[in-house]
């Protein structure tokens, strides 16, 4: 019974949203709260140093992601 009486988490609750009202409205939800706002880092990043033959893996990057890294 006390299992019906907890709130949901974080993920749990955005999952809930997007499942019944859509992306955007969990986008929405997301940005309300707080979880989807633009960063304010502005500093250069150093991506240089990596070790012999690494490679990188893009997950769930559509055609502007990969645009985005000139693949």
């Amino acid at each position: 019974m006390n299992d019906l009486l907890q709130s949901p988490t974080r993920r749990q609750l955005l999952s809930m949203i997007g499942k019944t009202a859509g992306a955007t409205a969990m986008y929405q939800a997301m940005t309300t709260l707080g979880f989807a706002s633009e960063s304010s880092f502005k500093e250069e990043m150093n991506l240089k140093g990596a070790p012999a033959g690494a490679s990188i893996l893009i997950l769930g990057a559509g055609l502007v992601g990969r645009a985005d890294c000139g693949l």
